[in-house]
Order: structure tokens, then sequence, then C-alpha cells
């Protein structure tokens, strides 16, 4: 790995939580009762666990991701 891809991993990472945040603040924002900061956090989180190196390992892991949250809804329905 040379010195030009170190950094460029990190920076999609740190772009990747930003983004969230910004989307995630603006969106629980238009609820009342709800805390923005909150739901930016969690979204930055999110963001951050799904970043991946490439593509192809980040679908994956989104997909991964929503399949284990529709699994937790179902059971916690049942």
């Amino acid at each position: 790995m040379n010195s030009a891809e170190r950094l460029r991993i990190p920076a999609q990472i740190a772009l990747a939580a930003l983004v969230a945040h910004t989307l995630g603040f603006c969106f629980t924002s238009l609820f009342p009762g709800y805390l923005p900061k909150i739901g930016g956090l969690w979204s930055a989180i999110s963001a951050v666990a799904v970043t991946q190196v490439s593509p192809k390992d980040a679908t994956s892991s989104a997909s991964l991701r929503i399949l284990g949250s529709a699994i937790g809804a179902i059971t916690s329905s049942v």
C-alpha cells in the first residue's frame, strides 16, 4: 500500500461520515420530539461501519447490515 492510498482511505471514511451526519441531522430535525444530534451521530456511525476499501466490499457490508436489521425487526415484531 503506497502513501497516496494510505491517505485516500481515511479521507473516504471522513467524507462518508460527514455526509451521513449532515443528512441524518437534517432528516431527524424534521420530526418534533427527536434529537437531530443523535440522528446525525447514528448516521455517521453507520457510514463508518459500512465504508470499505472497495465499492464491492461496501455494497456487501451494507446489504448484510440491511438484512440484519430486517431480521431484527421481524424477530421483535413476533
